[in-house]
């Protein structure tokens, strides 16, 4: 049902809200992802968002999307997990090697092989306790936008995050499957979620994060940060309220592909400009990002070289005698003392 406020109400509500935030603002700061230059793009996530997370095969997707659900979980946000391409065990590595402490051993491979110690398990079991504390659910089997979508506001969950886009399908385009058309009927669906299920009594909305391609012609190309990247890609993008793409980074020297290197590309956004760019570190053994300074190039290092001063090596000078091999130098002249 549509909520109607006429404009005493409508004033009365935007006035209440914003004098509450005043006197609280740590309760209606955005939630941060634990990505500084996210955060400070974006000033912290908020329900009502709809948010596209970009990228082509393997660039970490998943793993942007599990970084950023798990500050979510930590903020004790109802969340639901919904992933197309994994079961249960496969998100469950996952999800406990994202929590991973920087100082332990264990990691992605120590799962996929259980390969665990008595120090490992001690930090397996850490990670257990923190995520029965999440109020959240995991869902895997369906793919089904209609059903997804049902299920998350029958369990009432403030953020929805669908693993990914281009895997979902929709029982009422059946005749379109795979079509540009089912992406538009797909992604509104996904929009209008995030604006549901308000009332006069509770104006609280929700969030919903998925995963896309974006543009596949552009991935294909490798035009990860063409200004028009996002120009031709799907209604996703359209419909969001924040898109960023996830690009590979090159070694300037090499010029092979970075595997603990991300470039971060804002594409769309309501609210900040696009086309910002930063540089991430990828985790790829413990499926999370985290902060990263851009890169030196070989031609800043170069130039980084050529501006020190130029300094003139000490050179010790040893005396002419020194240099003469000594079956050449004259013999030494003793003096006579007279009688």
């Amino acid at each position: 049902m549509p909520v109607t406020l006429d404009s005493k109400e409508f004033a009365n509500f935007f006035y209440d809200i914003l004098k509450e935030q005043h006197d609280n603002p740590e309760k209606f700061r955005g939630i941060h992802t634990g990505i500084p230059e996210l955060d400070e793009l974006t000033g912290g996530l908020r329900k009502g968002w709809y948010i596209v997370i970009g990228g082509p095969q393997k660039s970490g997707k998943t793993a942007m999307m599990l970084t950023i659900l798990m500050q979510l979980a930590m903020h004790k946000m109802k969340f639901m997990w919904v992933s197309l391409e994994m079961g249960m065990e496969m998100m469950g590595g996952r999800a406990f090697a994202n929590l991973v402490n920087k100082d332990s051993s264990v990691n992605l491979t120590k799962f996929r092989d259980v390969d665990l110690h008595d120090d490992d398990w001690k930090e397996v079991e850490r990670i257990k306790a923190l995520v029965e504390t999440f109020g959240g659910y995991w869902v895997t089997g369906t793919r089904m936008i209609e059903d997804i979508l049902k299920e998350a506001t029958e369990k009432e969950v403030e953020v929805l995050v669908i693993d990914y886009a281009q895997l979902i399908s929709a029982k009422n385009m059946k005749g379109q499957a795979g079509s540009v058309a089912e992406d538009e009927y797909i992604s509104n669906l996904m929009k209008a979620w995030t604006l549901e299920g308000v009332s006069k009594e509770n104006m609280e909305n929700r969030m919903l994060i998925t995963g896309s391609q974006l543009n596949r012609e552009g991935t294909k190309n490798e035009r990860f940060d063409s200004p028009d990247f996002h120009k031709n890609s799907s209604s996703y993008v359209q419909d969001a309220d924040l898109a960023f793409n996830i690009a590979p980074v090159k070694n300037d020297v090499t010029n092979e592909i970075d595997p603990t290197r991300r470039k971060i590309h804002v594409v769309a956004s309501r609210i900040s400009d696009t086309g910002s760019t930063f540089y991430v570190t990828f985790e790829g053994a413990h499926s999370r990002f985290s902060k990263s300074e851009q890169p030196l190039t070989f031609t800043e290092v170069s130039e980084k070289e050529l501006a020190k001063p130029i300094s003139k090596p000490e050179v010790k000078q040893d005396p002419l005698d020194n240099l003469i091999p000594e079956e050449k130098k004259a013999p030494e002249k003793k003096e006579v003392t007279p009688f």
